[in-house]
């Protein structure tokens, strides 16, 4: 049977009763992931149960005794806290009689869509990321009447691509993460205000599959095989307020709709002349998605293109870090040196002790130029006269990096960016090598989504995410899943001419390179290394 949790969150007014639900658990479920995929609270980036990230605290307690502080509470939380009853919900089973109060109040369920007859019907485009859904809602001439995003309610379930598949191994886990994606949608429509009448769904493959209910036994292990190749008009069952949904093709396993409208949104005006003008794109060209799964395309030429993916995890979308946060209002974006050491760059809005996988990348870059650290990511204080006062000893040997705020960078933090840059650019070598092609060749590089936007292609080229020349060459192109996804529902030729490209798309699989392991160790420098 399965254990019931007792969850009290904030009341909704100043001195307000709290309110008190009973969640019904899977026997799997950690407190975080029952309370996290309830849709009861809001959704947010989390560290898939590493007790790292801290954004899980919530007060536990059983018959009026919290459980026993772990090892990795007693590092994060502080006495206080700890004697207060808070403990890291993605640490502790669900067992039956337990409580967790959560300083957050319950989220009221979307108000059901209404039919307006009289309104202008719209189009909504959705990228559906593994961390961040965006979505575009478009009048039926292409031109945008509302965009916004929020965070992917699937993300109590785990970070990453991985634990939502392991998460979803069992069929109560499965339909638990369809039921939290369908209320997702549902939330977009309701948003509209007006009919909805056609929906186009980008995301990877395993995102995709667990939104439209498809079997993912061929996901989750060798030989890997795609449940539905897309590029077709499907009914989501079980969702009677939504409208037919458009998967657009998916290329591989693990490289899905996203990366295919990306490309969509490049070469609209070659794939559909009649439709659109534009400008048509220079070959060969890379399109790379930085997200949690690093998906790589490298176009050779207007019919021939060859995709790979990595997994990168959430760290570079500001998920499972030491004050690790998704960009948002007072979140540090960004830094600089300065005579008085680094300096923070924020989103407008209140100071938050939060930093965005772009201010990660651009403290990584400035501790580079400052010799406060070394390209192996060992932090040199002794070399740095700017920034040698900032760093503290860390407990069991080495040091941090004191930041404003009271926030730190500890090594561990930056052995992850570490883990996160090999993994790409040892990606994008071997996508380069098995095609033959000298990176000096690639007309162009297009990081997309809204870390190509907001980190600068010189950082990009400093870290060695890119080769030595390609920051001249890198062109932020934004989030090219959402724009092709716009694209793809206001032309059946563009839908068709990439469903055909698509069809002769080849794969490198990453995972099949039995030097793999040995290729990752020598790409963990921030530098671009030889393959």
């Amino acid at each position: 049977m399965s254990p019931a949790l007792i969850l009290e969150t904030a009341p909704e007014e100043p001195d307000g009763p709290r309110s008190r639900l009973t969640l019904q658990a899977l026997p799997q479920d950690t407190v975080a992931q029952a309370v996290f995929l309830s849709g009861l609270v809001p959704a947010r980036g989390l560290c898939a149960g590493a007790g790292r990230c801290g954004r899980c605290r919530m007060v536990l307690e059983a018959e009026g005794t919290a459980p026993a502080p772990l090892p990795e509470e007693t590092r994060l939380l502080s006495a206080g806290e700890l004697a207060a009853g808070v403990r890291l919900a993605c640490l502790h089973q669900v067992r039956e009689g337990l409580v967790a109060r959560l300083d957050l109040p319950a989220v009221a369920p979307p108000a059901p869509a209404e039919d307006d007859f009289a309104a202008e019907p719209l189009h909504a485009a959705v990228d559906f990321g593994t961390t961040t859904i965006c979505v575009r809602l478009c009048r039926s001439d292409g031109s945008i009447a509302d965009e916004f995003a929020f965070t992917n309610p699937q993300m109590g379930a785990g970070a990453e691509v991985v634990s939502r598949l392991a998460y979803a191994a069992d069929d109560a886990g499965q339909i638990r993460l369809r039921e939290a994606t369908l209320r997702a949608l549902e939330t977009i429509t309701a948003r509209a205000g007006a009919p909805v009448v056609s929906l186009c769904l980008a995301g990877n493959p395993a995102m995709t599959s667990l939104a439209m209910g498809w079997n993912i036994s061929g996901l989750m292990a060798a030989p890997y095989g795609l449940p539905h190749r897309g590029g077709f008009w499907a009914d989501p069952a079980g969702a009677s307020d939504l409208p037919l949904i458009f998967v657009p093709p998916q290329l591989s396993p693990f490289v899905g709709g996203d990366v295919a409208a990306g490309y969509a949104a490049l070469a609209h005006a070659l794939l559909a002349p009649g439709a659109f003008a534009g400008q048509e794109p220079e070959f060969p060209f890379v399109l790379a998605d930085l997200g949690t799964n690093g998906e790589l395309l490298l176009a050779l030429s207007p019919t021939e293109a060859l995709v790979s993916s990595v997994a990168l995890g959430p760290a570079l979308e500001g998920a499972g870090l030491t004050f690790g946060r998704e960009a948002g209002p007072g979140v540090v974006t960004g830094f600089s040196l300065s005579p008085k050491g680094l300096e923070p760059q924020r989103l407008e809005g209140p100071a938050q002790a939060a930093v965005s996988g772009s201010g990660r990348l651009a403290l990584m870059a400035c501790l580079l130029r400052a010799a406060a650290m070394d390209r192996d990511g060992r932090f040199t204080p002794e070399h740095s006269p700017l920034l040698r006062k900032f760093f503290a000893p860390e407990e069991g040997g080495g040091f941090r990096l004191l930041l404003p705020d009271g926030m730190y960078l500890p090594a561990r933090d930056v052995e992850e960016i570490l883990k996160v840059k090999a993994a790409f650019s040892l990606g994008l070598q071997r996508l380069l090598q098995v095609a033959g092609v000298d990176s000096r060749a690639i007309r162009h590089f297009y990081p997309a989504g809204a870390l190509g936007l907001h980190v600068p292609p010189e950082t990009w080229e400093a870290l060695g995410f890119f080769p030595p020349g390609a920051a001249a060459r890198l062109r932020p192109a934004g989030n090219t899943s959402l724009q092709g996804a716009a694209l793809l529902l206001q032309s059946e030729d563009l839908r068709r001419n990439l469903c055909r490209w698509a069809a002769g798309v080849k794969e490198h699989n990453m995972a099949e390179d039995p030097l793999f392991q040995e290729r990752f160790a020598g790409q963990m420098r921030f530098a671009w290394e030889g393959a």
